[in-house]
């Protein structure tokens, strides 16, 4: 079991990004899926070593961006909760 740090805001990107490369794996014949959380990761990945602040924002900008079928996909809604749990560290 991994232990959460819930104040390190760089472990809990690190955390998200393993849930949304597990999900990415656990899903091979959705290409459509994994394309969606390829593009995630990447977006994610680009942002990790941005200022809390900065990636606050650019995280929401991402969330923003998820349309259709994916604004539902549990790793769109864990990067809510991401979110939310980062906006109280700043």
């Amino acid at each position: 079991m991994t232990f959460i740090d819930w104040s390190d805001a760089a472990g809990m990107l690190d955390l998200y990004q393993e849930f949304v490369r597990d999900e990415r794996n656990a899903c091979p014949s959705d290409e459509d899926r994994q394309s969606f959380l390829s593009q995630l990761l990447d977006d994610v990945s680009s942002i990790r070593e941005a200022e809390m602040v900065d990636a606050l924002q650019k995280l929401r900008a991402i969330h923003e961006s998820i349309r259709g079928e994916f604004s539902e996909d549990p790793a769109s809604l864990h990067l809510v909760e991401l979110i939310h749990e980062l906006e109280g560290l700043a």
